[in-house]
């Protein structure tokens, strides 16, 4: 995802991560590991968790401009044509 935040950045599609189940220390860390400079926050309580439905981590969904969801992809988006496919979904 980082890869893609990068490149897509500038061009109307938001990332937004969310630490789920990570209490601060770890979460902060991890995204020091990858260095992830995509916007992050904790879900707190598994609010959006529990909005969601979230069946897996990682979890990955793609949200048009007007707040409906386009695809849920559970598991890492390994590839990135598939990537480009699930986000011409979304673009404006």
């Amino acid at each position: 995802l980082e890869a893609t935040w990068r490149r897509e950045q500038g061009n109307g599609i938001v990332f937004l991560g969310l630490d789920y189940l990570d209490q601060e220390p770890a979460a902060k860390a991890y995204l020091a590991e990858f260095d992830i400079t995509y916007p992050n926050g904790p879900d707190l309580q598994s609010a959006a968790a529990r909005r969601y439905g979230i069946k897996g981590v990682p979890e990955t969904f793609f949200i048009d401009g007007e707040g409906n969801i386009q695809e849920i992809v559970i598991g890492p988006i390994v590839s990135e044509s598939r990537m480009d496919e699930l986000l011409n979904k979304i673009r404006p």
